[in-house]
């Protein structure tokens, strides 16, 4: 009987999330109609996730400015690693790390009569992790990784402020 009232409850919290929309984020689909895409960064690693991220959706990526229909212009990633906590030893016992960037979207070809679609953006995430002094090798590796992880939502962040463009290039 007590399994019986569980699984209700879970099964009517499920149909509760569902009738309100709520939805686990996933992947950006990005439509069709963007066209051809020239990507700029002067950070390499940045500008490889993304180029694959967009590849992924089936974006047509341009080598050159010219040729495109958007410009998709990568600013200085900034990055940033202060201590957000002290020990009773006064050693760091917690790191905060955010990263950010700039970035802007322009439209290069247009229809006649039409204004060109220009926006700007900044795109920005923040991870905390805790320190251990005498665990510096493994840190050192956590921290890698949660800079691997920051850089991936920066661009999923991309990735669906390009989406809008693509909505509302179909309106």
């Amino acid at each position: 009987m007590k399994s019986f009232v569980q699984v209700s409850m879970i099964t009517g919290l499920v149909l509760l999330m569902a009738a309100c929309g709520w939805q686990l984020r996933g992947q950006v689909e990005l439509g069709k109609d963007i066209g051809t895409l020239y990507v700029s960064s002067p950070d390499a690693e940045l500008l490889r996730d993304l180029k694959q991220a967009l590849r992924r959706n089936d974006i047509a990526l341009s080598d050159s400015n010219a040729e495109a229909d958007y410009n998709l212009s990568l600013q200085t990633m900034r990055f940033d690693r202060r201590t957000a906590a002290v020990g009773s030893q006064i050693l760091a016992a917690e790191y905060e790390l955010n990263m950010q960037v700039d970035y802007q979207i322009a439209q290069l070809k247009t229809e006649e009569g039409k204004k060109p679609y220009v926006d700007g953006a900044r795109a920005s995430t923040i991870r905390s992790y805790a320190y251990d002094p005498n665990n510096t090798l493994g840190k050192d590796q956590e921290e890698r990784q949660l800079r691997r992880e920051m850089r991936s939502e920066i661009v999923q962040q991309i990735l669906r402020r390009l989406a809008l463009i693509s909505q509302s290039n179909e309106d």
